[in-house]
């Protein structure tokens, strides 16, 4: 029983999170609505690297979340102190309030215009 109100509740949490994601980041970003887990990958519309992206100008904007490239094995050989580029980002949704995820979302798609 445990195990299912553990489950109800992260798919309460993922479906708020990727439906205000689709009111902020439609046309900004894709993404795949998770079955498991508690984290949702974004891939950026015209963004190629998002290492500076998300470690900076995010950050800013107290948006916290992590480039993609911080889970290749393996740094971009032509920039050896940097990760390999990558266009995605991961977010967490599991413990923000609908509140928060809104917010969060908001200053982040306004980083993407």
């Amino acid at each position: 029983q445990h195990v299912n109100q553990v489950a109800w509740f992260y798919g309460q949490r993922r479906d708020t999170f990727v439906r205000l994601a689709s009111k902020h980041l439609d046309g900004r970003a894709h993404w795949t609505n998770p079955t498991a887990g508690m984290f949702v990958w974004f891939h950026l519309n015209g963004v190629d690297d998002t290492y500076d992206l998300i470690k900076t100008r995010a950050v800013e904007k107290l948006v916290l979340m992590l480039p993609g490239s911080s889970f290749y094995p393996v740094p971009d050989p032509s920039r050896p102190s940097h990760p390999a580029k990558s266009s995605a980002v991961r977010a967490a949704f599991s413990t923000a309030s609908d509140e928060q995820i809104d917010a969060a979302l908001s200053r982040f798609a306004s980083l993407l215009m």
